[in-house]
């Protein structure tokens, strides 16, 4: 009886045993089971989402013109002044007898003149004035009152216009040249090369182109003097 009662201790230890190594296996397993997944990387928090590219255009933009700066305008504003200032300045430094409408005459000069006559301007051109240049005048003191003095050829001022028609003078010795004399000069009307001196300026004379005519009258001064070394033109 004792036997089996040893033998049954045993048996059940070895029944304990067992089991015991069973439950440690199991509990390895379950730990095995039970291990987590490896996370995967989250996307960092805050990151802004990339923006998707758009397509290419295919028309060309121009690059916006330069703008010119104020200074530079300014600056090219009086260079441009500066050189019509100048221009002005040479062009009107010549004595240019018909340069820009009057001629340029000086007082004291001699210049070439082209008259343009009638055969018989001699009796028809005359003028009014009271004033005096060099010993020379108008045959008219005033429209309506002759000088008491007969004058010469030499000293009696008469208008005359110039054969391009750019200006208007007044004369004195047209009429003493040789070749004007009435039995030698032209028959129609001709013109006369002369070297005009010019004596100073008559204002404002009344003038007559014809001895039956009006008398014309302007508020305009008119270069006067002597003319000398007259030859037909040919």
């Amino acid at each position: 009886m004792a036997k089996d009662d040893d033998k049954a201790a045993e048996e059940e230890l070895a029944g304990e045993d067992s089991a015991a190594e069973d439950g440690d296996e199991a509990g390895d397993d379950g730990e095995e089971a039970e291990a987590p997944a490896p996370k995967k990387a989250s996307a960092k928090k805050g990151a802004e989402p990339r923006p998707t590219p758009k397509p290419h255009s295919t028309q060309e933009v121009e690059p916006p013109l330069p703008e010119a700066g104020l200074g530079k305008s300014v600056f090219v504003f009086f260079a441009v002044m500066v050189l019509l200032a100048g221009g002005f300045w040479f062009l009107g430094s010549f004595d240019n007898p018909f340069g820009g409408g009057a001629p340029k005459w000086r007082v004291g000069q001699s210049y070439p003149v082209d008259l343009t006559l009638d055969p018989a301007d001699d009796t028809k051109l005359s003028c009014a004035s009271e004033t005096e240049l060099a010993g020379k005048r108008c045959e008219y003191e005033s429209k309506s009152k002759r000088h008491e003095k007969k004058l010469e050829d030499g000293n009696m001022l008469r208008p005359y216009s110039l054969a391009d028609g750019s200006a208007r003078l007044l004369a004195a010795g047209v009429w003493s040249a040789p070749e004007l004399e009435k039995s030698v000069r032209p028959k129609d009307r001709f013109t006369l090369k002369c070297q005009f001196k010019v004596e100073g300026k008559i204002n404002s004379p009344a003038v007559r182109w014809d001895i039956a005519g009006a008398w014309n009258e302007k508020n305009e001064d008119w270069f006067a003097g002597t003319v000398s070394d007259c030859k037909l033109a040919k």
